[in-house]
């Protein structure tokens, strides 16, 4: 995926200025910078949830188009779009439901006789992640789901089945899903939900992962945690953009690029202190004296 001289503009304010990226080697490129320097609003042109003042943006070097809404295309089936994983937002209508312990893997065909009920005929990954996960809408079928019912609407989106496979399987082992399969979405802790929802984002098998503040609600064991994992789980195909304030992703990346301002202010695989301090304006040096060090 590459950006050429991509500009946004909201009336007589630019947002973003010619932006030239490239996001073509496959691992982890993360976006950093300032509160306002448009690092959101260039997530949302990936995901052609905005489309372009001017400029274009390329996917294995063909032009992606703006695809009118809910029409799928090619590219489509590339882009997993995840803007929605911040916990702050309300969601489900509160459910008491019994955690069942298990050291193995338990096919719970309930679970699927139940999202059978539902008319998931217009489901795309946008609504899905809206009803199922963020939504303060209780009025929707989905004020019922449990975690298991989640894993098993993401691998809907890649299969037009709801079955249980083997992705589901070892998706939930790699990341020590089991002890939350049979709770609800919304008796789980922000930090819970947050990584319940990026590993399911995997069970998409997108070439492409854009995401925004994934870490937001997670401890700094759970986002170092988790920075290894998806390094580890990721396939050789796979680019994930994400948009960062925490730092523990650099360690992880393939590439590095800061926004400031609206521009391009750095891109690499390293950034220098000096540089750093200078993207966030950082006059002096950040006291530590908490640390006994």
């Amino acid at each position: 995926m590459d950006c050429i001289d991509l500009t946004y503009k909201i009336s007589d304010k630019t947002v973003l200025n010619s932006v030239n990226l490239s996001f073509s080697e496959s691992g982890i490129h993360v976006i950093i910078g300032p509160n306002g320097a448009g690092k959101s609003t260039l997530l949302s042109l990936l995901a052609k949830q905005k489309k372009p003042t001017s400029g274009k943006i390329l996917i294995n070097k063909d032009e992606k188009p703006t695809s009118k809404k809910n029409e799928k295309t090619e590219e489509n089936s590339k882009l997993s779009i995840n803007s929605g994983l911040k916990p702050t937002e309300s969601i489900i209508k509160t459910e008491t439901h019994p955690q069942t312990p298990s050291d193995s893997y338990v096919k719970n065909e309930k679970n699927i006789d139940y999202l059978e009920k539902i008319d998931l005929s217009e489901l795309n990954e946008a609504q899905f992640y809206k009803k199922a996960v963020f939504s303060g809408n209780y009025d929707t079928p989905f004020h019922e789901i449990t975690v298991e019912q989640f894993l098993l609407l993401n691998r809907y989106l890649k299969t037009g089945a709801l079955q249980f496979d083997d992705a589901i399987e070892k998706l939930t082992d790699f990341f020590n899903l089991k002890p939350f399969l049979y709770r609800y979405i919304n008796t789980l802790s922000s930090g819970e939900r947050q990584k319940i929802a990026l590993a399911s984002l995997f069970l998409l098998e997108r070439e492409y992962i854009i995401m925004d503040e994934p870490f937001s609600a997670l401890d700094i064991s759970a986002r170092y945690e988790m920075s290894e994992k998806i390094t580890e789980y990721i396939d050789a195909n796979q680019k994930i953009i994400i948009v960062s304030h925490t730092f523990e992703l650099l360690n992880y990346s393939k590439s590095i690029s800061a926004i400031k301002n609206g521009v391009v202010f750095f891109k690499g695989k390293e950034i220098s202190k000096n540089l750093f301090f200078e993207l966030f304006d950082i006059k002096n040096e950040i006291p530590l004296n908490f640390l006994n060090i």
